[in-house]
């Protein structure tokens, strides 16, 4: 693996500014993007085109942005070809994961995996990509 740093110079605000982590391993790839903005999510698609056709090689598993907010690009989820989405959120207050978000998320044809609906999600490699979850923690 090589580590590449990329400025967001462009930011509009922290949000756009997000770490974003890409793990790969020989069978699958994990992409989280912290709370990037559709605006970072196309930017990093443009600046990245040759290392998202590589992706498509193996599996994917994607940390969707901001908890699903709906602030996602259309552009950008269609170019990962995920197999799990994972949506990372609890109660709040904001509204997360938005409709948006998820009807993205469905036509992706991934699979949909939150932590408000499983609980603690954790994902493994044993000839398949596979996850497990803990269950619902909270009401």
């Amino acid at each position: 693996m090589v580590a590449r740093c990329s400025h967001a110079s462009e930011a509009s605000d922290s949000n756009d500014a997000s770490l974003v982590l890409l793990l790969e391993s020989t069978d699958f790839s994990v992409l989280f993007l912290g709370d990037l903005g559709e605006a970072g999510q196309e930017r990093l698609l443009a600046r990245n085109l040759r290392v998202f056709a590589l992706l498509a090689s193996k599996a994917l598993v994607t940390k969707v942005a901001h908890h699903g907010s709906a602030d996602q690009s259309r552009t950008f989820y269609g170019a990962l070809d995920s197999e799990y989405l994972v949506f990372s959120v609890g109660k709040n207050d904001y509204g997360h994961p938005a409709r948006s978000a998820l009807s993205l998320a469905w036509q992706s044809g991934a699979e949909i995996l939150r932590t408000d609906k499983l609980g603690h999600i954790a994902l493994g490699h044993d000839h398949q990509l596979r996850y497990r979850y803990s269950g619902k923690l909270t009401a």
